[in-house]
């Protein structure tokens, strides 16, 4: 499956005068672990949840290529293993060197996550894998899109009609604040 980028990037190692097949063992996991961390970055909430993401995937891209991999793929070959090890080499060097304040963060995550399985709050459950909401996630990739059409002097068609001026919302009665009150659980500390 790589082997098959060999033949394009051939002309590129000679050129620069590198060893042949140096360029795509090396380069070639590494740009698709740059291209796979898009959707993470996409998610994933924050530095921590990005983390975890990433050790998770490198977990399983390090262990599923030479069992998955020749089931999935006909040509399957070793080389294709190396690189699956590779691009997962990325990620587990990615997702294992965390801050002081990460490590905290972890410990503050595996709370939630303890607390959200315990209560059955299933958004409790995904915040403290950082994942964002779907509402963040289309409000950025929006916002990505208006900035390379306005660089390349696109006009993008308009999602509906935005409300007009002279429309105000209507008032909304402010609801009485009360404290949060923490619920203590054996065990869940």
């Amino acid at each position: 499956m790589f082997e098959e980028l060999d033949k394009y990037l051939k002309g590129i190692e000679e050129a620069l005068k590198l060893p042949e097949g140096v360029t795509s063992r090396q380069m070639v996991p590494e740009i698709v672990a740059r291209i796979t961390e898009i959707p993470i970055d996409l998610v994933a909430q924050d530095i921590v949840g990005q983390k975890i993401m990433k050790l998770v995937l490198g977990v399983i891209l390090s262990v599923a290529p030479q069992h998955i991999g020749p089931a999935v793929a006909a040509r399957w070959s070793k080389r294709d293993t190396e690189d699956v090890y590779a691009i997962a080499k990325e990620f587990l060097v990615e997702g294992t060197d965390p801050t002081a304040d990460d490590l905290v963060k972890v410990a503050n995550a595996i709370k939630n996550l303890r607390q959200g399985i315990a209560f059955g709050d299933w958004s409790r459950i995904y915040r403290s894998f950082g994942v964002k909401d779907f509402e963040t996630i289309k409000t950025e990739w929006e916002n990505v899109a208006r900035s390379f059409a306005s660089a390349f002097a696109i006009e993008l068609p308009s999602a509906g009609m935005p409300p007009s001026p002279s429309t105000s919302p209507p008032p909304t009665q402010a609801l009485p604040i009360f404290p949060p009150v923490t619920i203590e659980i054996p065990g869940f500390s």
